[in-house]
């Protein structure tokens, strides 16, 4: 479960904790490598100490620790020091992720709540120290700490957490660069580097040619429509989906529950996924390619990485990689620049998206990261299905139990189109179809029977 909003906005400042680890961690945000090294070198031999003293496995204890001040330096970024204090911070997201790995062990029956489960770490630790018990645990967990038996780093953990933080950007949104992104720059292989320039250029060739041509005449040819001059053959031809976007913004976003979002549609056709790209209404049988989420890759892949987090080496997708090395075709993606051309980088693949789990877990989901919104589609009965936008990030948050996620409506069929606009037209048609866009319900999966008698 996510942490509360005091992550976000932490707990005030307790009189002799330093107010500098504050600037540390706001340097942090700005990509200050130096700062961070400062507060891991303070705070990671007593978290530590603390994994040490509920597991006996050292590569378990390290895990946690990398992971936890990882996250930390990943998300410096949301850290306010406006009545609260970095220390404090830092060391809830340990706990989130000390709670984690000790359910996937079984060890402790933690609480769900992850602000219960600071109170039990801290509440475990002091019987032994036979202190009072303290009002504020996540102040009192760094004091607990310390009164613990030293547990000084290995230079190898070091090392594997500069070489993270290394290519990991501290701020939002950069991992969606394309063609190459930034967390996965440690498995780059040089055979890639003119694929990934070709996708490159072609990217920014698009872009540019969106930004110069495309957009200006597509957004002239919107405005007519809008304003109700003569745009009928604009809408038979579906409207341009960025344009509409642009006007109506936070009005085709969504809050919808991760476990009822469980109807996918897919569009196995090249060039009808090409022609539907820009068009916001939608005509067609595409909603009667329907399937379950949780039966395609993006969902088997990520409940297989959190079942086998403890050891991912056991997971089927670790197998999956390891028989197409052992064939001689490893598998490697140009747009994201990797490789996973040896057994050390597939394990590195896997545990980039263990990580990501991790930070849903402690963090929540966020609607800002990613190249583009989680996107659903309106079929011709007013019911939303899943399309193929964040279908790795909806699986995270179904698999972690997060209870709401925003989405946001890229397309509508045509037929549900005409049924909610009668005869409206231009900014009257778009303001009838938005009101009606909160009335809209996840498809259930009796639609997929349906369809497929």
């Amino acid at each position: 479960m996510p942490l509360p909003e005091s992550l976000h906005s932490p707990a005030p400042t307790d009189i002799g904790v330093s107010r500098d680890d504050n600037i540390l961690l706001h340097r942090c945000a700005m990509g200050d490598t130096t700062a961070f090294r400062q507060l891991r070198d303070v705070e990671l031999p007593l978290m530590l100490a603390v994994s040490r003293a509920f597991m006996t496995t050292p590569s378990h204890c390290d895990q946690v620790v990398h992971d936890a001040l990882v996250l930390g330096w990943k998300n410096a970024r949301r850290f306010s020091s406006e009545g609260g204090h970095a220390r404090h911070w830092l060391w809830r997201i340990f706990c989130s992720r000390l709670a984690n790995q000790l359910r996937a062990l079984e060890a402790w029956p933690l609480a769900e709540d992850a602000e219960n489960a600071v109170d039990h770490i801290a509440r475990a630790l002091q019987p032994r120290l036979t202190r009072s018990s303290p009002a504020d645990p996540t102040s009192e967990l760094p004091a607990l700490a310390a009164a613990l038996p030293v547990a000084a780093p290995s230079d190898a953990l070091l090392k594997r957490i500069d070489t993270t933080i290394g290519y990991l950007p501290p701020n939002s949104g950069t991992e969606g660069m394309p063609a190459g992104e930034t967390i996965f720059g440690s498995l780059y292989h040089p055979a890639l580097r003119w694929p990934i320039a070709r996708a490159r250029l072609q990217y920014r060739f698009r872009e540019g040619f969106k930004h110069l041509i495309g957009r200006p005449l597509e957004d002239a040819w919107f405005e007519r429509w809008c304003k109700g001059w003569k745009g009928a053959r604009l809408e038979a031809l579906g409207l341009p989906r960025r344009s509409v976007e642009e006007r109506l913004d936070a009005r085709l976003d969504l809050s919808l529950s991760p476990q009822d979002l469980l109807c996918s549609v897919s569009f196995p056709d090249r060039a009808e996924r090409r022609r539907l790209a820009n068009q916001f209404i939608w005509q067609g049988n595409w909603d009667h390619r329907l399937s379950d989420v949780r039966t395609g890759k993006a969902y088997r892949f990520i409940a297989d990485i959190w079942q086998h987090r403890l050891d991912l080496a056991q997971s089927d997708a670790y197998q999956h990689y390891m028989e197409r090395l052992h064939q001689g075709r490893p598998w490697r993606s140009h747009h994201k620049g990797v490789s996973l051309d040896t057994p050390e980088r597939i394990l590195r693949w896997l545990r980039i998206y263990h990580l990501y789990l991790e930070d849903m877990a402690c963090f929540g989901f966020d609607a800002g990261l990613g190249k583009d919104r989680l996107g659903v589609a309106i079929d011709r009965h007013g019911q939303i299905v899943k399309i193929n936008k964040g279908l790795h990030r909806l699986a995270m948050a179904q698999v972690l139990g997060i209870s709401t996620l925003p989405v946001r409506v890229r397309g509508v069929h045509r037929q549900w189109w005409v049924d909610q606009v009668g005869h409206h037209q231009g900014d009257a048609a778009l303001d009838a179809m938005a009101r009606a866009l909160p009335t809209c319900r996840p498809a259930p999966l009796s639609a997929i029977r349906e369809w497929q008698r």
